[in-house]
């Protein structure tokens, strides 16, 4: 039996550490090593880690620096021949780990599964992919961007195995500058030096769609200062990549790009009722990224699409105008919804 490392991070996840532990130490393969960081924890999850009892486990308490740098932390701990990521307030069944190491894909420098997701453990929605074996980095590339933006968590490092052997050759780490999307950088780092993958769809990992969570993009308290940032370092990441590997994901980009500006920098920009400097200055860079840079024909999502038309064609201020409008006309009604 091949040894496996399963890594997961945590920060003040008091409430979701156990559960995700007696998954995994509840695995039908026992061959396994569980490296929890705790990340700077500052609720009781240091206590609840401290109580856990298994030889396979390790355990790291680090200042908090960040998801990608406890995920270094146990990159650099690892010695399985595979690598797993597992969040925090995520489920596995039994065989999650099993069904990756079926000898039908022990060739593949990279197995994708599919996922399911909930947000009251009740209803349960499958996200289908395509099985499909991809050869070499470039096919594995285009595929994965084709897939955008129906797919999101394609780029994410759940559901996922890699090789512990070419990551530890290449020294594969996430970018410690990034707190945000750190996967997708990680991620197309390590297809570059892939052989081959294969993506299934057997959806074992179930993704909690869980506000709480420091880490996450989606709990919409971030500062725009701190989400722009992380945003702008991808898509030059992003830009840089196109170029030095001749790929054509220009679409990819435009598409990555633009959600994120306008669903976490210019929407909650236009509901602030009062806006800093710091704020007003970022909103005018991400239009001038938006006006110079983005082919609008390339944009998948209809309100994202519209908008950017409008920026290019019309004018940013008309642009905004409309978006403010329609703000504007979504908080009418929730607010009489809720009378």
């Amino acid at each position: 039996m091949v040894k496996v490392s399963i890594i997961i991070t945590t920060y003040n996840r008091a409430q979701f550490i156990q559960r995700i532990y007696k998954q995994v130490v509840a695995q039908d393969y026992s061959n396994f090593e569980l490296l929890i960081i705790n990340d700077g924890s500052t609720d009781e999850t240091s206590e609840i880690l401290s109580s856990f009892d298994d030889i396979r486990l390790k355990i790291f308490d680090v200042p908090n620096g960040g998801v990608s740098n406890a995920r270094n932390i146990g990159l650099s701990n690892a010695s399985g021949e595979y690598i797993f990521f597992i969040d925090d307030d995520d489920i596995i069944p039994s065989d999650y780990i099993s069904n990756f190491l079926k000898p039908n894909l022990k060739s593949y420098d990279l197995v994708i599964d599919s996922y399911s997701r909930t947000s009251d453990f009740k209803k349960y929605e499958k996200i289908n992919f395509s099985p499909i074996c991809l050869n070499g980095s470039q096919e594995i590339i285009g595929h994965l961007c084709n897939m955008m933006p129906e797919n999101p968590y394609c780029f994410f490092v759940h559901a996922k195995r890699f090789k512990g052997d070419l990551i530890k050759k290449y020294q594969l780490r996430f970018n410690h500058n990034l707190t945000l999307g750190e996967d997708r950088v990680f991620i197309m780092d390590y297809i570059q030096v892939a052989g081959s993958a294969i993506i299934v769809n057997d959806a074992k990992y179930v993704i909690v769609n869980d506000l709480s969570s420091g880490y996450r993009l989606s709990d919409n308290k971030k500062p725009l200062g701190l989400l722009w940032k992380n945003f702008r370092l991808t898509y030059e990441y992003l830009k840089k990549y196109e170029k030095s590997t001749s790929l054509v994901i220009g679409e990819y980009i435009d598409n990555y790009i633009t959600t994120r500006i306008y669903d976490y920098i210019l929407i909650p920009y236009l509901m602030q009722s009062t806006k800093s400097s710091s704020d007003k200055i970022i909103y005018k860079e991400v239009i001038a990224l938006w006006k110079k840079n983005v082919n609008p024909r390339n944009i998948r999502r209809a309100d994202v699409k519209r908008f950017g038309l409008m920026l290019r064609y019309v004018g940013y201020r008309f642009a905004i105008t409309v978006l403010s409008s329609k703000i504007n006309l979504l908080n009418f009604i929730r607010r009489n919804r809720s009378i």
